[in-house]
């Protein structure tokens, strides 16, 4: 009988410890709750599908056109610096120019 009830007293002990030391980061996460569930509805907007971006994406062939133009010069410029680089008076094509 005393055995059971000392085993009974450490259990309880034990609940109150563990409440006693997540109490703290209870009280943090549901502070913090609140404040997330304002912070998504901040920026949801219906209305405004496509447009943040600064160009129109009615006419798929004039974005596809678009697209691979500025894409295509971002792949074109190290070749166009090297060709220059080659070609220039005193390159390396030309070294007595």
């Amino acid at each position: 009988m005393f055995s059971f009830k000392k085993r009974e007293l450490q259990a309880q002990l034990n609940r109150t410890a563990l409440h006693q030391m997540s109490a703290p980061l209870v009280r943090a996460s549901m502070r913090a709750q609140p404040m997330m569930m304002r912070l998504g509805g901040r920026y949801a907007h219906a209305h405004s599908t496509y447009q943040n971006i600064p160009f129109s994406t009615e006419n798929k062939a004039a974005l596809a056109a678009k697209c691979v133009g500025f894409m295509g010069a971002g792949f074109a410029l190290p070749f166009v610096a090297v060709a220059w680089q080659w070609y220039k008076p005193g390159g390396l094509r030309n070294p007595g120019a």
